[in-house]
């Protein structure tokens, strides 16, 4: 770029050939936007009810609480498109998993749901407990993220657990996989969506995977990505 030879003009080049360059004039963002998109395409509009008033709680730790907190909306006239699942629907912090005791009937409870109206969100951390019995397997198999010896990376979840991080590329056979294998698949196929917890920047694991420091000693800083629904 050189704007020093010519006054007023900007000119580009490229040292090792002709590019081809795209300009959006605008004059305004939107414009500038729009026309991006038509080049390289639109991003697909999330599901409507992704849009509503999604409920949230630390948690529900029932299947005839979630139950209720439906049924007060309904009876109370508040709009609610989407319920969450926190942790304490699993069973001991495992995934892919019910709590027998707490969600007896997780099947019907989700038909029970979405005969109200209401999407469900679950919550899937993405680390494994060492203490699973699953743990074994998936880590000789390359399932979790490596500590540069060949090992898996184990740390100490924010519940106070040792857990490994589950690989980006593993989750989808893992989930497919699992599922079936703890009788979870059936009750699942009625959730909305998942919820992918344990990965934000704060995660002790995530941080300790990205600069190879060791549990003991490193303390990582409280640096958190916040998502916020914008006016549209």
């Amino acid at each position: 770029m050189d704007s020093e030879q010519f006054s007023g003009v900007v000119t580009f080049g490229a040292a090792q050939g002709e590019l081809d360059y795209y300009v959006m004039a605008g004059p305004d963002p939107a414009q500038v936007a729009e026309t991006y998109a038509e080049l390289t395409g639109f991003a697909p509009l999330p599901p409507k009810w992704t849009l509503g008033y999604q409920q949230s709680g630390f948690g529900y730790r029932t299947e005839a609480q979630l139950l209720t907190t439906a049924q007060t909306f309904r009876s109370s006239q508040i709009p609610c498109d989407a319920l969450y699942f926190d942790l304490f629907y699993e069973n001991k912090l495992q995934i892919f998993t019910y709590d027998p005791v707490a969600f007896p009937t997780p099947q019907a409870m989700n038909q029970t749901l979405d005969q109200s109206g209401f999407k469900r969100i679950a919550i899937f951390d993405s680390a494994l407990n060492t203490a699973d019995p699953l743990y074994p397997s998936l880590s000789s198999n390359g399932f979790f993220l490596g500590d540069g010896t060949g090992h898996s990376l184990v740390a100490t979840t924010f519940v106070g657990r040792r857990a490994s991080l589950i690989s980006a590329r593993a989750g989808f056979a893992i989930g497919t996989n699992l599922g079936s294998g703890r009788s979870f698949k059936a009750a699942s196929t009625q959730f909305g969506t998942i919820w992918m917890s344990l990965g934000q920047t704060s995660s002790p694991m995530l941080c300790m995977a990205l600069t190879g420091s060791h549990a003991q000693t490193f303390k990582p800083q409280p640096l958190r990505l916040r998502a916020s629904l914008r006016k549209l």
